[in-house]
């Protein structure tokens, strides 16, 4: 009787102790299948620990394989592009195992710019102000913290939210977050989760009486019923004003003078792996290609090259970037950042 006790307390304890070990592994499982599917190798060991990094879930051998050798490329190109010299730097990154056309078909996309210079109305008189040398409005406390657009094409939402907030906090001297979900799911002009403009998710919510704030109406990364909600407005905009056609010193003045502005940029590759430093490129600025939205929050300028630069929210998350923003060259009307620039008047 005494030995079948003990037996069936051993059987106890082992089936505890399994059960133990395998919640313990159970980060590393995406890591031990990618080792067993591909072997050991300092390639495969690194692929394997950016792939837990990142939580990955690959379904098949063949999804491992394919995501291997997009990593394995994009890794490569990494480390020639950082050994060049260049202003900024790149690195590994949530997208290393994607390809930049997988990539541009989940977070990019091309919209019509195309607002008759008529329409592109401006009540500040900007001509004769001087903008301070330096502008970061982080550090003024108006700036919402980065959020992550997943694969809804909403950075148009982000970067109308982020102006939105910017300026309601500095008019009130408040710190407010407003609902990037119900620009996606209530904007009809714009196109939820397949895209949109800023200036017309401005003026949906100048002619909505409002926008809710986030955490009455939180975004999902989809796009459903517009469920605005007039009991929890967060901020009212009374209409939107445009920075000069590709006016770089014009965009200088508003954001130095006046806040934030919502710009569009084209955004091509190495722009994907960014990492920090001053970010410049030859491969954009067409004006009819602009694909992502963003929100210029300052500008500064680098002592040690004499390097002007701008400060922009991205809505990818803080792990890309510095933090979430880029820091990009000022100057040159790099990657189109001023031809189509807005930013909205509040309530």
């Amino acid at each position: 009787m005494m030995t079948r006790m003990f037996h069936l307390l051993l059987l106890i304890i082992i089936v505890r102790s399994i059960a133990c070990s395998s919640s313990s592994t159970r980060p590393s499982t995406i890591k031990s299948l990618i080792l067993a599917t591909l072997g050991r190798s300092n390639d495969s060991l690194t692929f394997a620990d950016f792939a837990q990094s990142y939580e990955k879930q690959y379904k098949s051998a063949e999804e491992i394989h394919k995501r291997f050798g997009i990593f394995m490329d994009n890794f490569h190109r990494i480390r020639s592009t950082n050994k060049k010299g260049l202003r900024f730097t790149v690195g590994i990154n949530e997208f290393t195992d994607m390809s930049f056309d997988e990539f541009k078909s989940k977070r990019l996309i091309e919209w019509n710019t195309s607002v008759p210079l008529a329409n592109r109305t401006r009540i500040y008189n900007l001509t004769d102000a001087v903008a301070p040398l330096m502008k970061d409005w982080r550090n003024d406390g108006i700036i919402s913290p980065v959020r992550q657009q997943g694969d809804c094409f909403a950075c148009w939402a982000f970067s109308a939210a982020g102006a939105i907030e910017a300026a309601k906090n500095k008019l009130e001297n408040q710190t407010v977050t407003v609902s990037v979900r119900q620009l996606v799911d209530c904007s009809t002009a714009d196109g939820g989760c397949e895209g949109g403009r800023t200036d017309s998710a401005f003026l949906y919510v100048a002619r909505n009486g409002g926008i809710n704030s986030d955490p009455s109406y939180p975004y999902t990364g989809t796009e459903g019923t517009c469920s605005f909600d007039p009991n929890h407005i967060a901020a009212k905009v009374t209409g939107v004003e445009w920075v000069h056609y590709g006016d770089e010193e014009d965009l200088e003045k508003v954001v130095g003078l006046i806040g934030p502005v919502s710009v569009g940029i084209q955004a091509e590759g190495d722009f994907l792996d960014y990492k920090g430093g001053i970010y410049r490129t030859t491969s954009c600025g067409d004006p009819g290609k602009l694909n992502h939205a963003m929100l210029v929050v300052g500008y500064g300028l680098d002592y040690f090259d004499d390097q002007p630069y701008w400060i922009l929210k991205n809505s990818w998350g803080d792990g890309w970037g510095v933090g979430g923003y880029l820091f990009m060259e000022k100057g040159t009307n790099m990657c189109g950042v001023a031809y189509v620039a807005n930013f909205p008047t509040v309530e």
